[in-house]
């Protein structure tokens, strides 16, 4: 196939199989490297994404592009605020052998992928693309910013009667990530290497010459109670680049942002993320997920000018705000027993207490400035632990806005029914598994795509979608 006919089947989503007799694995959907055409725009050759003359308009770059395409490229940092929409791509690794569906529909041995595993993927790349539309729950032309791209989908099932299959390495219980990373896992998948005949591109490699942008390993739950337990991928595991106040990169310091770490596994010198792709749950679960990453940069460090502007936003800044002893719930809403009664009381819809469950005493108010994060949202009472008829104050619509009294954040009313009612009529918004509705709308909150926010100095806040991949 030509580079006009590959591009034409990333466009159009192809899962067409191309098998080959001698090869270990499938490959579904077998493109090469993404290079979006000329009018994709890109660097100083970029163009407008609505049209007319583009030396009257701002410039907008879609990301990948002829100039940049591989995570944590400078071009990114450069023109962070001209990406109008990022298009990274995705190698998926299938290693799922039979599983049930999100519906508890079992899905049998030998399944056809373009008519079962692409619709699941494809409802978590809508997922995305509704959560990154910026305020897109009051505002319907918000245009989605992350539109991932499918790039390459992987069959690496067997014939074992396994759950998952023998082609997923495994060691001391969970997935081998160094095993992933070995020439001999690049040949199971068989991606070719452009540069070297013959050979293979390992995992670094994909990464590191901008073939892939982020992986979506596919291992399933066990589907029946005869199943024994399964290894699954952890729920993320990333190596990012760390920057610096100014958003440039620290040469040689690569970081782990979560809680598996993959820098010692997988040494590529660039940004390196693998998610958890479990093909019975709904897509929630991955934007929860998503929401999980956010947190690991306000944690890591990684990206302080993030930090600096976010911290609020996720609640990540009560030493700051509040003079407390800890940063974040996190710290203070530890598990404890179900009689244990509320981590989190709220005395008015802006006012939060210790309640009996906290490992530290705080008293909070106003406590609307942010608007929570993927284990304490808005109006949780401990961790995932919401009350359904609270509603609470928060800014998570007008966030660095400025627009209410004396200059704050305009607050608005937010309980359990918030989300699920601003979404009733949009199709793409993730299902209510991992509560779907509820990480769409935190997600689409955050400064997006031509965001008007600004910090408490008036400086612009940037677009936080393209810190990603940074």
């Amino acid at each position: 196939m030509n580079r006009a006919g590959r591009l034409a089947c990333i466009a159009a989503g192809a899962l067409a199989v191309a098998m080959g007799e001698a090869c270990a694995a499938r490959v579904v959907d077998a493109v090469d490297v993404y290079a979006p055409g000329p009018d994709a725009g890109g660097g100083e050759a970029g163009g407008s994404l609505d049209g007319g003359d583009a030396s009257t308009q701002p410039p907008t770059s879609i990301w990948p592009n002829l100039v940049s395409y591989k995570n944590s490229d400078p071009w990114i940092a450069i023109h962070h605020t001209q990406i109008a929409e990022m298009q990274p791509n995705v190698l998926v690794l299938d290693f799922a052998n039979r599983f049930r569906d999100e519906n508890g529909d079992l899905v049998d041995a030998g399944y056809d992928m373009n008519a079962t595993l692409r619709p699941i993927l494809q409802e978590h790349v809508d997922a995305f693309k509704a959560a990154s539309a910026y305020l897109g729950y009051n505002d319907p032309s918000a245009r989605p910013f992350l539109q991932y791209q499918l790039a390459y989908v992987i069959d690496l099932r067997d014939t074992s009667g396994a759950v998952n299959s023998a082609l997923l390495p495994v060691s001391n219980g969970a997935v081998d990530y160094g095993a992933l990373g070995s020439t001999a896992f690049a040949d199971q998948m068989g991606i070719p290497d452009p540069d070297q005949p013959g050979s293979n591109l390992t995992l670094c490699g994909l990464f590191e010459k901008g073939v892939i942008n982020e992986v979506w390993g596919v291992a399933a739950d066990p589907p029946t109670p005869e199943d024994g337990p399964t290894i699954k991928f952890a729920e993320v595991a990333e190596t990012k680049q760390a920057y610096d106040a100014d958003d440039n990169a620290i040469a040689g310091n690569l970081q782990c942002t979560g809680g598996t770490c993959i820098n010692q596994a997988l040494p590529c010198t660039v940004t390196t993320r693998l998610h958890d792709f479990n093909p019975g749950r709904g897509a929630g679960c991955h934007l929860y997920v998503n929401g999980l990453v956010w947190e690991g940069y306000l944690s890591s460090g990684v990206l302080p000018e993030f930090t600096r502007s976010a911290a609020t936003f996720f609640n990540y800044d009560f030493k700051q705000r509040f003079d407390a002893a800890f940063p974040s719930f996190y710290n203070a809403c530890l598990p404890v027993a179900a009689d244990a009664g509320a981590c989190i009381e709220w005395p008015s819809s802006s006012h939060a207490v210790a309640g009996p469950a906290s490992s530290y005493p705080f008293d909070f108010s106003p406590m609307s400035a942010g608007c929570g994060n993927a284990g304490f949202p808005p109006n949780a009472v401990g961790a995932g632990d919401l009350d359904e008829n609270l509603v609470v104050l928060t800014s998570c619509e007008n966030y660095g806005l400025h627009n209410g009294p004396g200059g704050a954040d305009m607050t608005t009313p937010y309980s359990s029914k918030t989300a699920p009612m601003d979404y009733a009529s949009n199709p793409q918004v993730a299902s209510a598994d991992c509560s779907g509705p509820a990480n769409t709308y935190l997600l689409a909150s955050m400064p997006g795509l031509a965001t008007t926010a600004t910090d408490g100095s008036g400086n612009m806040l940037k677009n936080w979608w393209v810190y990603l991949f940074y």
